[in-house]
């Protein structure tokens, strides 16, 4: 829960603009401010759960960074889906795309 609030917190930070009629989004420097606060109070957490019993392997750090982002994801993609610009141009060219002439032989 914690890693998610965060996660959304460095999601509201982050500049979500359309451009050449496509969405774009980039990372401000408040974004990577709470990228490092959160980090110290994760870290902080951890301690404290250490303190408190809880064993070290019982903390997935690969889970909490997911939780992070998905909380960062969830947060961005409202604000993207509220712009009303697309997030990616369709591509409907006649150019074989790479690897493709591999797969007529």
């Amino acid at each position: 829960m914690l890693g998610t609030a965060f996660g959304a917190i460095r999601g509201a930070t982050i500049r979500v603009y359309g451009r050449e009629g496509v969405l774009w989004q980039r990372y401000t420097g408040w974004t990577f401010l709470m990228a490092a606060v959160s980090l110290v109070v994760m870290t902080g957490f951890a301690m404290l759960a250490e303190h408190n019993g809880l064993a070290p392997d019982a903390r997935p750090v690969q889970l909490s960074i997911g939780v992070g982002f998905l909380g960062e994801a969830l947060v961005v993609g409202c604000r993207a889906l509220s712009s009303g610009t697309p997030f990616a141009p369709e591509r409907r060219d006649s150019k074989p795309s790479l690897g493709s002439d591999r797969l007529r032989r």
